[in-house]
């Protein structure tokens, strides 16, 4: 089937339509929102809206849909938390379905679980899993349409176990293109083209360099490799990359981690047209073609959501596509875009949201806003990105001619900002309302909202925080009431013959952590205690050269924060270091220090916060404030309480949640649930730690510290950036301590007094 002239007629029409606006209006390094009019008065319409179809009661966990020739969609699932597994049929595109049988091979009593799965257009399943009542027998099944099986013979490469019984090699992923063609692919990358009527298999077809890019529609395999998308043919050899897929798209899946069967990109295919989605939309091809059309934009839904991971599209007909994707909850959505004539082509109202530094946090945000508020189109602005070499000074000067010009921003995102500097000037607007009503609808960390009161009134409000601790034995975590007790203590644990008596960190690492953990002991608003800065570069040298491999140290300085995360806990563990720093951002953070704690065998570890003794810090993340010149107050208003609602905080990323309902959301996992790692130190022996989850009482001990905060480390990013690069000239030994002091004081007092 040919594309319809509504592809080639009406989307051209708007693409050429927003390349017109594109050209002629203002860029910035944000979203650029088109223009939702055609000419004067008359607004453009036509937009494919999204739709979360419902799946059959008591799903856990989605293991495969796909499409058979009919038309009809089939679908493997667990339910009841996994007891049972269940094959589905729709018979009307996801609307409803319908119980089938299932081959009895793939019951769950004797496949517990599978590493991948697929179904062909003539309805055949392929499955690695592992089966017995244990599933410790990894195998490979084909299953005809009438349900009789066979065991595949798939001769994979390096399958040796490992030392702790783990297996070395399996297929992680399957897919059928649609003559019925079977391709597998293992851990080690390589692909096998698998007959899908022998099951033999006719050898390897190439590898894959990520497997977040592995995926068969019609006839063709799209897999990713040496730095392009490929596309192979079963019967003919790879006719190489498709130049004109977006270049950021390539970006992103090599910059991501993978999960296991999750997918940057995700592909469909009708003759010499191609569809695929991203983060950026679902996009049109046709082969031969010279552009990519963008026929659904990601950021108007659920697919910018930087948190949705992909698995399959559908492309159902010129105005329907169906995706399979996981949200941000690592639930199994089916979400369907159909074509509405009647919609706006944009959103009627737009809402401009500013940052310093981009997040997947402020873009999950977003997505959930958009979600809920589908006439609202949200204009997210970078101030600076890695793409350029704007520094926080210039973009902050900017955005105040912006703001004060009345071209300014809506909703500012308060991390790395002058807020104290902003209010006084009044450039934010009084935000009391918002924080009642937050506070009156959802139970929170109230402590850490004052950050931004003032004279009774919030500015701004913190929706996420992360906090600064020690880890170690007693004497350490002792030793951290003070940034100077901290270096004596490692001081001494060098002077005593360790080599490695602290977590490694790069001087920029290492000054950007001890600048949130002690800054707001000597910064108060736009004065600096020069005395306190000395003692802060004195105790950072003394930390610093405590570890003279230089060469290793962990450079780990994200988006203004010095985001060490548990980065140092499993050095502790096998006995590299005997003090780890590290900043609690996540759940995963937590369950890392305690299962190092519990299982350290010869030493009792515990952790701490990390403060100046007179305060208890916090380093709050993802604050939110509304210019006082913005003209969408109401708007802005809503989007401030979707950043704090449970939904868009219980999602793990980089902060714990202001929330406590969302943070106790984020902490409730399965009774039980665990993992394990296996790996050497440095004299070759085997080591197992198992990760196990928080108890109540950790969790209630976490809280408790939580409760205590009660002072907000300083974020303003030219200040941090300023002493960091002080601070690196004396820690490296190019600068004296005096010069350092003297020139911090002038650059900060300078840019403070402006």
């Amino acid at each position: 089937m040919q594309v319809t002239s509504r592809f080639s007629g009406h989307r051209l029409l708007l693409w050429l339509l927003c390349l017109l606006l594109l050209i002629i209006s203002l860029t910035g390094c944000g979203n650029a929102a088109p223009e939702g009019s055609t000419s004067a008065g008359e607004t453009a319409k036509g937009r494919f809206l999204e739709e979360e179809l419902t799946l059959p009661e008591d799903i856990t966990m989605v293991e495969t849909i796909g499409r058979l020739s009919d038309g009809s969609l089939e679908m493997m699932a667990l339910t009841g938390d996994g007891a049972e597994r269940k094959l589905f049929s729709s018979k009307n595109n996801g609307g409803s379905w319908e119980e089938i049988a299932l081959p009895k091979e793939l019951d769950a009593a004797n496949c517990p679980f599978t590493y991948a799965a697929a179904i062909s257009a003539d309805g055949k399943i392929f499955v690695n899993g592992g089966f017995g009542a244990d599933g410790s027998s990894m195998e490979n099944w084909l299953f005809a349409a009438d349900g009789q099986g066979r065991k595949l013979d798939i001769p994979l490469k390096d399958t040796e176990s490992s030392e702790d019984g783990s297996v070395g090699n399996f297929v992680s992923e399957g897919e059928f293109t649609e003559d019925g063609s079977l391709f597998a692919l293992d851990l080690q990358q390589n692909i096998y083209r698998i007959n899908g009527e022998t099951g033999e298999v006719s050898g390897t077809a190439g590898t894959s360099d990520d497997a977040r890019i592995f995926n068969a529609s019609g006839n063709r395999l799209f897999y990713f490799s040496e730095g392009e998308i490929h596309v192979l043919l079963p019967d003919a050899e790879e006719n190489g990359a498709d130049s004109v897929l977006p270049d950021a798209v390539v970006e992103e899946n090599t910059d991501n981690s993978y999960v296991q069967g999750d997918k940057t990109m995700v592909f469909d295919s009708d003759g010499d047209d191609i569809f695929y989605a991203s983060h950026q939309g679902i996009y049109h091809y046709n082969t031969g073609g010279s552009v990519s059309e963008q026929m659904v934009n990601g950021e108007l839904n659920s697919l910018g959501n930087p948190n949705t991971s992909f698995r399959k599209l559908f492309h159902i007909n010129e105005d329907t596509f169906l995706l399979w994707a996981k949200d941000e909850s690592d639930r199994d959505v089916l979400l369907k875009y159909a074509y509405s004539a009647d919609a706006s082509t944009v959103p009627d109202k737009e809402l401009t949201v500013y940052a310093l530094e981009d997040s997947s946090e402020i873009r999950q945000a977003i997505s959930a806003f958009q979600k809920e508020h589908a006439d609202i189109y949200v204009n997210l602005k970078i101030g600076r990105s890695g793409d350029n070499a704007v520094t926080a000074d210039d973009a902050l000067r900017t955005l105040n001619s912006d703001i004060m010009a009345g071209e300014g921003p809506d909703v500012i995102i308060l991390d790395g900002m002058p807020v104290d500097n902003y209010i006084e000037k009044g450039l934010l607007m009084d935000i009391s309302d918002v924080a009642e009503e937050i506070k009156k609808d959802s139970s929170l960390f109230e402590n850490l909202c004052e950050v931004y009161k003032k004279d009774e009134k919030y500015y701004g409000l913190p929706s996420r925080f992360l906090l600064p601790f020690v880890e170690g034995e007693k004497q350490a975590v002792d030793a951290a009431g003070t940034v100077e007790g901290l270096a004596s203590h490692i001081q001494s644990l060098a002077q005593n013959g360790n080599d490695n008596p602290v977590i490694n960190l790069s001087a920029k690492t290492l000054l950007g952590y001890l600048f949130d953990a002690d800054s707001a002991g000597w910064i108060d608003g736009a004065k600096v205690d020069q005395a306190g800065l000395q003692k802060f570069f004195e105790a950072a040298k003394t930390i610093y050269d405590a570890d003279s491999d230089k060469e290793n140290a962990l450079d780990l300085e994200t988006q203004g924060i010095a985001n060490v995360g548990s980065s140092g806990t499993l050095d502790l563990f096998i006995g590299d270091i005997d003090v780890n720093l590290g900043t609690i951002g996540s759940d995963a953070d937590l369950m890392a220090i305690l299962s190092v704690n519990q299982q350290t065998k010869g030493k009792t570890f515990s952790y701490g916060l990390f403060n100046n003794q007179e305060q208890k810090i916090f380093i709050p993340y993802l604050s939110a404030g509304i210019s006082s010149k913005s003209t969408h107050a109401e708007e802005a208003k809503a989007f401030i309480k979707t950043i704090f609602s449970e939904e868009v905080g219980s999602v793990s990323g980089n902060g714990l949640p202001v929330n406590r309902t969302a943070f106790e959301a984020l902490m409730q996992q399965e009774e039980g649930a665990s993992g394990a790692m296996a790996f050497s130190n440095e004299d070759g022996e085997m080591i197992s730690l198992d990760m196990t989850v928080p108890t109540e009482e950790d969790v209630k001990a976490l809280s408790g510290i939580i409760d205590s905060l009660d002072t907000a480390a300083v974020t303003d990013t030219v200040v941090r950036e300023q002493i960091i690069e002080q601070g690196e000239a004396y820690l490296n030994g190019n600068q004296s301590l005096e010069d350092t002091v003297q020139t911090a004081m002038q650059k900060i007092q300078l840019y403070l007094s402006e």
